[in-house]
């Protein structure tokens, strides 16, 4: 009979403990949630309704990937601007091999594509200008989990626990930043 109330009183003791972990969550201050429209490609016919990949820049600009319903190669990526509502800014169309995970912009009128998957020296990163055209490629790593880039245009990506970076296949795992000037050739050895 004692282990019964022991029990009860456990239970008691935790679903009060619970209570105040709930009390002192409410009290926090809350922002609501704004919805500011839906991205859409700017060529609506020949493109996939729903992004391959989608990426907000740091100055707020959203970013998608759109592939083609019949040209496998051929990816269409948007630039959208907020406010009221949602508009397209500006697009280009690519030809790339790349089954594209993240997108983010760089300086100079330029934008990053990166695949998070890839073996070996294999590339699994783009860098296109805003006229359509390939500037370079290069391998940025294997498992790539996140990445994002910064106004002066360096690239940061966290890698899975299995994750290999940089050119020369060694392992490496947790978070890499790459070079503006290096573009994806390489990853920097400085913080």
């Amino acid at each position: 009979m004692a282990s019964g109330n022991v029990m009860t009183t456990r239970r008691g003791e935790r679903d009060q403990a619970s209570l105040q972990r709930r009390l002192e969550v409410l009290k926090l201050p809350v922002v609501p949630l704004e919805r500011h429209g839906f991205l859409t490609p700017a060529d609506c016919a020949d493109m996939e309704r729903e992004p391959e990949a989608v990426g907000v820049g740091p100055d707020g600009t959203a970013f998608a990937v759109w592939s083609h319903r019949t040209a496998s190669r051929r990816k269409q990526v948007t630039w959208h601007a907020g406010g009221n509502g949602v508009r397209i800014v500006g697009a280009i169309d690519v030809e790339t091999d790349l089954r594209v995970s993240f997108v983010q912009p760089l300086p100079e009128g330029r934008v990053l594509l990166v695949a998070a998957r890839a073996g070996s020296g294999v590339t699994n990163g783009e860098v296109w200008t805003y006229d359509g055209d390939l500037e370079h490629r290069g391998h940025l790593g294997d498992a790539i989990e996140e990445l994002q880039t910064t106004p002066s245009g360096k690239v940061w990506a966290g890698y899975f626990d299995e994750g290999a970076l940089g050119g020369s296949g060694s392992e490496g795992h947790g978070l890499a930043r790459f070079n503006q000037d290096s573009g994806v050739r390489a990853p920097s050895t400085t913080s």
